[in-house]
């Protein structure tokens, strides 16, 4: 597993050439950025999950970053289609194979619901109990199937139970809509790799408690509009930090929920631990870069986190 999950590519290769243990399988994540000089690199399968507004500060437009994306399909065998996503859906390709994942019934891989209880099936069969994910929301159960569908492109019996026990005991990426703790019935999230709107509207709207939100950092020229709606539905209150809080603050404005205006991170840990009752959730996930104000979005999580502790620490 390498590239932009945060393992260099040609590191890797190093390691394995000398090494001389070719794997049997290699996973790559690649960001727009490795995309855009990416030409030589021949996939047996590959995906493009969403398109949302990310890096504008960098690409002229969204379709110009959706265009870059869509590099990743040049020199693939088969390609996973994602059929909710509207940009996406267009980077089919009539001369490659391909598999669909979708909330929806009518793809290969769908969310389905069963006596209050929510499934992912595979061509209309149920396969993966969602309540035995350690993952949490709606995003991560499409995320699952996706890689369901990438591993089954590549000849791997997706009803294996060693795979299928390790896909259960999977309690995610850190900085990814990660669990931190359960204190008092309140869920303490941590999302700090959330660093684009988009991100964020997937990542909050999938989760079934009432949301206290962390916001803020450097939007990197995103349209924060989407934003408005995500609170609406989902969130008790906001705390707002970073260079374009404002901005934030604006989008905000008319919504009828308690909204701080925070100097800190530590500031708006505490507002919205005030907030929050049993059965909420407090979440950073932030839709911005961190530089701003921190070194890195690892540092942004760990004062998060700390902060968590400190507060719970001086309860218990």
């Amino acid at each position: 597993v390498a590239g932009n999950i945060g393992v260099p590519v040609l590191n890797s290769y190093i390691e394995i050439m000398e090494n001389k243990d070719i794997p049997e399988l290699i996973v790559l994540e690649l960001s727009s950025f490795q995309l855009e000089s990416t030409y030589s690199l021949y996939l047996e399968v590959a995906t493009v999950l969403n398109i949302s507004e990310d890096h504008l500060d960098r690409y002229r437009d969204l379709l110009e970053y959706a265009y870059i994306k869509a590099n990743i399909f040049n020199n693939c065998k088969t390609q996973i289609i994602n059929k909710d996503d509207v940009i996406v859906s267009t980077m089919l390709r009539t001369n490659l194979k391909h598999k669909t994942f979708s909330e929806n019934s009518g793809a290969d891989f769908s969310l389905s619901i069963k006596n209050n209880k929510q499934y992912i099936s595979h061509n209309g069969q149920i396969i993966i109990d969602c309540s035995k994910l350690q993952l949490v929301g709606k995003h991560n159960y499409l995320n699952v199937a996706a890689s369901l569908a990438l591993l089954e492109a590549v000849g791997i019996n997706i009803s294996n139970e060693i795979l299928l026990r390790s896909l259960y005991a999977f309690a995610g990426l850190e900085h990814r809509m990660q669990k931190i703790l359960v204190y008092k019935d309140v869920t303490y999230i941590e999302d700090s790799k959330g660093t684009n709107v988009g991100a964020v509207v997937a990542g909050v709207d999938g989760l079934s408690m009432p949301v206290h939100l962390i916001l803020g950092g450097d939007g990197k020229g995103q349209d924060f509009a989407p934003l408005k709606g995500l609170v609406h539905k989902k969130c008790k209150s906001v705390a707002v930090i970073g260079k374009d809080k404002l901005e934030i603050l604006k989008v905000l404005e008319e919504l009828s929920l308690p909204i701080a205006n925070c100097e800190t991170l530590e500031d708006a840990v505490v507002f919205c631990h005030k907030q929050a009752h049993a059965g909420d959730c407090v979440v950073l996930s932030p839709a911005c870069a961190s530089w701003d104000m921190f070194d890195n979005y690892k540092h942004r999580a760990e004062v998060f986190v700390n902060c968590i502790n400190a507060l719970i620490g001086a309860k218990r």
